[in-house]
């Protein structure tokens, strides 16, 4: 007695199909780049020219793998000088395209790339506070000025300030 060739295996038969495995379950892949574990805690710190002398020159900078080549583009735009944007903007979507496996000129190699060595703003957000002896003194003269305006406000007949 044969099984029809639509039916299940024996030891299948009555089971639940396995789930696929969820994202969050995947290994990323290894890489057997020491220079990669080595970089690791550089960029912790933010420490980018450091990141830099362990990548190697420039002038090889081409020559890196994609995952090390996009840690070298996003040091070069963080530390390096506003001429080498340009560069590093092209380094990045390179290796962006290598790592998903599309053409350097797909848009969603474009994007990814530009975004991940965009300038952190967070510069500008980091700024203090101005002095206390600066902020008080604001804050009296808008007290002061806003009581003004109330107390005016309040003895003015309604009449005058709807004409």
């Amino acid at each position: 007695m044969g099984r029809k060739a639509d039916e299940p295996p024996d030891s299948t038969r009555g089971k639940e199909p396995e789930a696929p495995p969820s994202p969050r379950d995947a290994k990323p892949e290894e890489t057997h780049d020491p220079r990669l574990s080595a970089l690791e805690p550089l960029l912790a710190r933010g420490a980018w020219s450091d990141i830099l002398g362990v990548l190697g020159p420039r002038d090889k900078a081409g020559f890196l793998p994609p995952t090390l080549g996009l840690v070298y583009a996003v040091a070069e735009r963080e530390v390096g000088p506003a001429e080498n944007a340009t560069a590093a903007n092209e380094m990045a979507i390179r290796c962006v395209a290598g790592l998903l496996g599309v053409p350097a000129t797909s848009e969603i190699a474009l994007v990814l790339g530009k975004r991940l060595v965009r300038k952190n703003p967070a510069a500008w957000r980091a700024r203090p506070a101005p002095p206390a002896r600066v902020s008080i003194p604001i804050a009296i003269v808008g007290l002061l000025l806003g009581a003004a305006v109330g107390a005016y406000l309040a003895k003015a007949p309604l009449a005058l300030l709807f004409r």
